[in-house]
């Protein structure tokens, strides 16, 4: 395909502030984990899709909970924090770490909508992809 870029799990993305291997970024709406080191405003690699051990905070976490990032740690609370993924391995209170799949979760809403939209598109080759945009978005 003539406009195929990149795979969508690691991304080139421009550093907002010094970034090295490991460290979690954020990057206008997404969050990821730097691959690459890079100074501020230079190209780094951002993976938004794999799993990763994080520091996290003093909660106990259970296999399939949501992530949120504080800024700092993996924490269990959505107030005031960023999505970051789901947590893969039970980690008890006093773990340190927490292993966590970034990104956002499949689920059976969103896969649905995608094969209706595949679907209807299919069907009406006058239609685009963007017709049916919202209804994908609403899943999520």
């Amino acid at each position: 395909m003539k406009n195929f870029i990149q795979r969508g799990d690691v991304l080139d993305m421009t550093a907002p502030a010094p970034v090295s291997p490991g460290d979690v970024v954020e990057v206008g709406n997404l969050i990821g984990v730097a691959v690459t080191q890079a100074d501020t405003g230079g190209v780094f690699a951002l993976d938004v899709n794999n799993v990763f051990e994080l520091p996290k905070d003093g909660s106990a976490f259970t296999s399939g909970q949501s992530a949120f990032w504080d800024g700092s740690q993996v924490v269990g609370t959505e107030a005031g924090n960023r999505f970051l993924g789901v947590v893969t391995t039970a980690a008890g209170a006093g773990a340190a770490i927490a292993r966590v799949k970034v990104g956002m979760p499949i689920t059976t809403g969103v896969v649905a909508a995608l094969i209706e939209m595949a679907q209807k598109l299919d069907a009406d080759p006058g239609v685009s992809a963007t017709d049916y945009e919202a209804e994908v978005v609403d899943e999520f």
